[in-house]
Parts: C-alpha cells; structure tokens; sequence
C-alpha cells in the first residue's frame, strides 16, 4: 500500500523537477474492515464477519500492526511530502469517490482535467455482498487449509470462483460435501 521515501526518490529522480501532484484517497477505517475481512476469506480464512469484528475491536493494535502500510495514512502522506516537498496535495474520501464515479473517473477529471478514456476492468479487487462472502467462507470451512484460497494462495478450489458460478470443479466439492 505504501513505498518507502527511498523508492518514492528512486521516482522523483525520473520526475526531475516536473510539477506534482500527490493524490491521496483516505478510507475510513469502519469501511476498511469489513474488505479486510473480504480479503482474508478470499485468501482461504474460515473465520465470520462477528469473529473477524470482535478481533479487531478487541485487539485493534494487532490488526493495525498487521495492515499498518495501509492505515497509516499520516506516515504514507509524510514520506512523500518529504521527498516532493513543494508538490500539491489533494485528499479525496475514497468511499465517495468509489461510490460516486470511481476512483480512475475521478483522477482523470480532477486532476488532470480529463475525461477518462473507456476501460474494460479487469476485476482484479472484486468487492462481494457480505452474504457472497460467507459462502466462500463455507466453502473455505468444507474444503479445510489444504484446499482452500485464492490467488496468490489458490489451491484446489478458488471460492471467488465458486461465488461467480466460474468454478469448474464445483460438482466435485458438492460430491465431497455431500458424502462428509
């Protein structure tokens, strides 16, 4: 989520002393959770939505420490406003910004004073209605740590996959937990 003032140099070395503008989209931390989580499950974790939320809120200095390159937005702004000084900062609300007309939409015509050329997206950071991913969570809990996980972690069955109805091996998982 963040690169180090170093690699943030090796950068402005290229932009030599071009006009900046630095970009930030902050996200509040009540609306990060619940992607982590997504993320988690989507990795091959069988833990709930309520468990995941109780760990936080029981232990916030864990999960932070966990996932601290993207909470730190004090430190992510500091290294490079360091290093490009003089540059222009805008702070856009990335859940506004998401919900409203995407975060490449947004760029495009609030920074560089453009309209967005079209773009097929790839669906890299698909984001799942709470209910789709407990169902990969299920899957996750049928399978067990030896099957479970998507890329980069995929194993016999990606649950994202199943989720989409793109799972080519969903007839046996269904066998397989039919006959457990």
């Amino acid at each position: 989520c963040t690169l180090q003032p170093a690699q943030i140099a090796s950068m402005a070395s290229v932009l030599n002393d071009k006009d900046i503008t630095l970009v930030f989209y902050k996200r509040a931390y009540s609306s990060l959770i619940p992607s982590i989580w997504q993320e988690t499950i989507k990795h091959g974790e069988t833990h709930s939505g309520w468990e995941f939320l109780d760990a936080v809120t029981r232990q916030p200095a864990e999960v932070v420490a966990l996932n601290a390159k993207c909470f730190a937005a004090d430190d992510t702004l500091h290294h490079w406003m360091t290093v490009f000084p003089n540059a222009r900062l805008i702070v856009k609300d990335y859940d506004a910004v998401s919900a409203h007309r995407g975060l490449v939409s947004d760029f495009f015509a609030s920074v560089l004073k453009q309209r967005a050329p079209f773009f097929k997206s790839l669906g890299v950071n698909q984001s799942f209605k709470p209910a789709q991913v407990e169902l990969m969570r299920q899957v996750n809990l049928c399978l067990g740590d030896a099957e479970a996980g998507s890329p980069p972690n995929k194993k016999a069955i990606n649950p994202v996959e199943v989720v989409n109805g793109e799972s080519r091996t969903l007839r046996p998982m269904l066998k397989r937990i039919e006959d457990n």
